[in-house]
């Protein structure tokens, strides 16, 4: 069980001391640009201010749209052919994450929400509200985001002992699909969750609550290490409960 409100950031509003590659820099995704960051930023949270944005380069290619899902979100028309991780992203999940620390506990609206804008729903992330008990639930329980299956349930399964964590998101996250790492930061007792996708071989990890991505294997793995307690569910065919969603999302603003 995790609540990030109850756990406070430091001075920049970080969630680590750093990650990353040591001695190399990384590839980040950035509010619809490209930032390449020294690995002691890894998907930490906060502004860095001697960041430099260079000239946009190609992403990680054959980023395919999640099916559809029926429904909508509080009127939001959907997409049929939903969105890419280029579309999807672009710091549209949790714009406002700089303006307000409430924007900074809400790990586990800002997953659901981009596995909403992947369907095709034009959504933003709502804060995280205080006292608001359906919040509360959903901090504890993040799969209450997507429709209940009785074919596969969405669960969190735990890693097999002696098994590395990259290795189980090797083993978890198979190519074309997308997971759900939920976790806790080996530096402090709070949980945080973030999603990790598989294209052509090749898996990215992508922070929807900050907008930030690691690609690289030696990148992963150092992020990985700050880490206790993985576990890791298959979201790639999993449906936005709108029920849910419409009380922790809201048509994005232009």
């Amino acid at each position: 069980m995790w609540d990030e409100s109850k756990h406070p950031r430091d001075d920049d509003g970080k969630f680590t001391d750093g990650n990353g590659t040591t001695g190399s820099k990384e590839k980040m995704f950035r509010s619809g640009r490209f930032a390449k960051e020294t690995v002691e930023d890894g998907l930490t949270h906060g502004k860095r201010k001697d960041k430099q944005f260079f000239n946009r380069q190609k992403p990680l290619g054959h980023h395919t749209p999640l099916p559809p899902c029926p429904g909508y979100i509080d009127g939001v028309k959907r997409r049929e052919e939903g969105m890419t991780h280029e579309e999807a992203d672009r710091g549209s999940v949790n714009p406002k994450y700089g303006t307000n620390d409430a924007y900074k506990r809400n790990c586990q609206i800002c997953v659901a929400t981009y596995i909403a804008r992947r369907r095709g729903y034009d959504v933003e992330a709502l804060p995280f509200i205080e006292n608001n008990k359906a919040m509360e639930e959903y901090a504890v329980d993040p799969l209450k985001f997507y429709k209940k299956s009785l074919e596969k349930p969405i669960v969190f399964e735990k890693k097999e002992n002696g098994v590395s964590d990259f290795d189980y998101l090797k083993k978890r996250c198979y190519n074309g699909s997308i997971v759900a790492l939920n976790f806790n930061w080996k530096s402090r007792s709070d949980k945080h969750i973030i999603v990790a996708e598989n294209i052509d071989g090749k898996i990215r990890l992508y922070d929807p609550q900050n907008n930030k991505a690691i690609e690289s294997e030696s990148g992963i793995k150092k992020y990985l290490s700050k880490t206790n307690h993985l576990h890791i569910a298959d979201l790639t065919k999993a449906d936005i409960d709108e029920r849910v969603a419409n009380k922790t999302m809201r048509r994005r603003e232009r």
